[in-house]
């Protein structure tokens, strides 16, 4: 039976589309066999939404940061733009900001145009990470026209998210709106896409190749959307001429080097791969798929020889190419197979679906607390350290404890709960191992348990984001060893090692 949830999307069983629901339960035995940490899977075929899950704290109204994936948004938001003639793709960038363009720029800078940004050809020699704008807090419009040409524009594809960035940069010069705020009527509205949320850089822009926090239903919208020739329930949100320019081969057969956690390496680096092609912000891929993708985990494949959109949300990189590799080897053959539709009923779709309702995050967990540790208040001064920890308190009792860290930003709380998942916000200081991301409050749902009477373990999940925080306290007499790190990251992964002694 097929019912509208209210994400506005229609479900469906699997056997109703001809997928056999085997096929998906071979991708989630892949996942586990491989170790492979996705936060949602959503499939739709043919008209409804034929599997779904959620690794349980994670849920479906919950938001999740996108990363890169977030370009296939800023281009669509140029769309909708270029649709109205409010821009032209041989535009030059710089004519938009000549305040901020140098006296001694080259030529080519001048030459550059909104159409190079948005097939990453700038001229630039290397990229602009996301991560390595985040600490700068001035104008990173300026920064972007300080970066070295090395290339005409066109020349030569150097992926790069202050491409990205600009293009946010331009459209609100046009528009006289951030981003968001734009696209929210034209474009997010008609979607049911209601509580979209994009960081906003120095400028006052919002950051373009990155930064979005959604849902996975609309991530998965975003590319079904360009499936189907920018319609949606009978409404032409984008033209055809746009969708098929955007997510069709603008570029060719590019080859990239490793993501080294500041800059795409240089092509000929070890372990360069080869891609399909590249669009305005949207990635050509096998079989005349395209893909918004984002770093850690955060795709949505379109497939339109199949009729067909798989999106996800997880942390893994930098392992996200498994995750392809498992979808082709078990889902994509499954379909490739074009079996007709069968609507009675199939033992093998309950199965799929009760699995799917009962993921969860394979997190090691324990209920019982030590006698002595039944009530423990402690308070530690820590020695001196690069992050500038002074003090690591605890407060342990009953279901309850409360975890504090302070250092030169100020004191850090976080509830953790014995028995559940608490859900709460904090400050905690991260940005290290969090892909340079430090907001000054923070969605977290946290869980502790004590290993033994010298071991209290506290799970992190950032729910919002791909991170998830593994925490040891450990102690012995009056000292404190606290070791923290996180499941997925573009560099460092731990935090070095704080200890302490108990204040009196």
């Amino acid at each position: 039976m097929q019912s509208t949830y209210s994400d506005g999307l229609n479900r469906a069983a699997p056997a109703t589309r001809g997928i056999d629901a085997s096929a998906i339960q071979a991708f989630l035995d892949g996942l586990e066999r491989e170790e492979l940490e996705l936060h949602s899977f959503m499939f739709w075929k043919d008209g409804a939404v034929i599997a779904e899950g959620w690794w349980a704290p994670y849920a479906p109204g919950l938001r999740h940061m996108l990363h890169s994936s977030v370009k296939s948004f800023v281009g669509t938001g140029i769309g909708l733009a270029v649709d109205r003639g409010l821009l032209a793709l041989d535009a030059k960038v710089a004519d938009f900001f000549p305040e901020h363009v140098p006296p001694d720029a080259p030529a080519s800078l001048h030459r550059m145009t909104v159409r190079h940004l948005l097939t990453m050809t700038s001229g630039h020699g290397s990229g602009i990470s996301g991560g390595e704008w985040r600490r700068l807090t001035t104008s990173w419009i300026a920064d972007f026209f300080k970066e070295p040409m090395v290339y005409e524009p066109g020349e030569r594809f150097v992926y790069c998210s202050g491409c990205s960035y600009m293009l946010a940069a331009i459209l609100q010069k046009v528009t006289g709106e951030r981003v968001r705020d734009w696209m929210a009527p034209r474009f997010f509205e008609p979607l049911g896409i209601e509580d979209l949320a994009w960081d906003v850089g120095p400028d006052g822009v919002n950051t373009g190749g990155n930064g979005i926090r959604a849902k996975t239903s609309d991530l998965l919208k975003l590319a079904l959307v360009h499936m189907q020739g920018g319609q949606w329930q009978g409404q032409q949100l984008l033209s055809p001429a746009w969708t098929a320019a955007a997510t069709g081969a603008q570029i060719e057969d590019i080859v990239i080097g490793h993501f080294d956690g500041k800059r795409y390496a240089d092509p000929g680096a070890p372990g360069a791969e080869k891609r399909e092609g590249y669009g305005f912000q949207w990635w050509r891929g096998p079989d005349n798929t395209f893909t918004a993708s984002g770093l850690f985990g955060q795709h949505a494949i379109a497939f339109p020889d199949h009729n067909a959109v798989i999106a996800f949300t997880g942390g893994i990189a930098p392992r996200e190419k498994r995750v392809h590799r498992l979808i082709w080897e078990n889902i994509v053959a499954d379909m490739q197979r074009r079996r007709a539709p069968d609507a009675g009923p199939a033992d093998a779709d309950a199965r799929l679906a009760r699995r799917l309702a009962a993921l969860s995050m394979p997190i090691e967990h324990g209920e019982t607390i030590p006698a002595s540790r039944a009530d423990f208040h402690a308070a530690y001064a820590i020695a001196p350290n690069d992050d500038n920890v002074a003090r690591i308190a605890l407060a342990c009792r009953g279901d309850d404890c409360t975890f504090t860290l302070t250092d030169d930003r100020g004191a850090h709380e976080i509830a953790a709960s014995f028995s559940s998942w608490r859900d709460g916000q904090t400050s905690m200081t991260g940005w290290r191992i969090h892909h340079s991301y430090q907001p000054d409050q923070a969605r977290v749902l946290a869980r502790a348990f004590w290993r033994d009477e010298q071991t209290l373990v506290m799970d992190w999940i950032f729910v919002e984001t791909a991170f998830r925080d593994h925490v040891v306290c450990r102690f012995d007499g009056d000292e404190i060893r606290f070791d923290r790190r996180v499941n997925t990251n573009s560099t460092r992964k731990e935090m070095d090692t704080l200890s302490g002694r108990r204040l009196s």
